[in-house]
């Protein structure tokens, strides 16, 4: 199954329709208060990498604890979600994605039935124990950017020498190996192996987050700004001298970057031939000494 959605890009997206679609009456029934018509929101990242630079697909999915439903002067109003049957999910999922691959002949009907018979939910897992309150949209940025992360972390990789490299690994794996030690062009294998197949967008939308949704302009106005706009916001009003004394102090801004007057390497000016973008890069500080 990993094989089937790494190679048909088909098999992906309909495993990840049939979870939200899944989700979807779970959200329902617990928001019994919510009126007819009520959305939820969705947005599915999808990752084909685990922790250790395994081949490893699955989705990182954020989806409003509960349904929006449109007023009658355009915003929107939300009705919170009570507890949710997780386990319904999983067995529905596991279910239904074998069926679909059975139907399209990806696979065959008695390996679809043996699978149902595995242990352990023969591998579909869901988890949803992360929860986050309305307020903490701090929090909610930081989960957004764990989940749209690229498949490794240079931070975390370290030379040990010229033919051996360390990747330390964020928990320890079932052998109880904390780092993984490898050579150079077997890193490099390895990260080519991970890069996402083309033609493929890695976060999706769905419900009242979906791009032609009708409640989606009224629900992100909803939103406040993120941390990282709101922390541009206070520099610009620390700048601007406009800051009110119950704001936050803003940091010290850095000083303005100075390149040096030394000319560098020009490009070819008034010359036929072609430039490429690292010569200009090169040749920028002999056009203009400041940046």
């Amino acid at each position: 199954m990993r094989w089937l959605t790494r190679h048909r890009p088909e098999t992906l997206s309909s495993a990840l329709g049939i979870f939200v679609r899944a989700a979807k009456p779970v959200v329902r029934r617990a928001s019994p208060e919510a009126p007819a018509g009520t959305r939820f929101g969705a947005v599915a990242f999808v990752h084909h990498f685990g922790a250790a630079l395994n081949d490893h697909t699955h989705f990182h999915c954020l989806i409003t604890d509960g349904r929006f439903a449109a007023t009658p002067v355009g915003e929107a109003i939300f009705y919170e979600a009570g507890p949710v049957d997780i386990g319904w999910v999983q067995a529905q999922v596991r279910r239904r994605v074998l069926a679909w691959l059975v139907r399209h002949d990806y696979m065959k009907a008695q390996a679809a039935v043996g699978m149902l018979a595995w242990r352990h939910s023969g591998g579909f897992s869901v988890d949803a124990s992360v929860r986050l309150a309305a307020w903490n949209r701090q929090g909610l940025e930081r989960l957004a950017r764990y989940c749209a992360r690229p498949s490794f972390s240079s931070a975390r990789l370290d030379r040990l020498s010229a033919d051996t490299v360390a990747y330390r690994l964020t928990k320890p794996l079932a052998d109880g190996r904390t780092c993984l030690y490898l050579k150079p062009l077997t890193l490099l294998a390895r990260l080519a192996a991970l890069i996402p197949p083309p033609r493929q967008h890695r976060t999706r939308y769905y419900g009242a987050l979906a791009p032609h949704a009708r409640l989606r302009s009224a629900v992100i106005a909803t939103a406040g700004p993120s941390e990282a706009l709101a922390f541009q916001l206070r520099q610009a009003a620390a700048r601007m001298e406009l800051a009110s004394k119950d704001d936050p102090p803003a940091p010290a801004l850095p000083p303005p970057r100075i390149r040096s007057a030394t000319p560098g390497p020009c490009c070819w000016r008034g010359s036929t031939r072609r430039c490429s973008w690292s010569a200009r890069a090169a040749a920028a500080p002999c056009e203009s000494s400041l940046s």
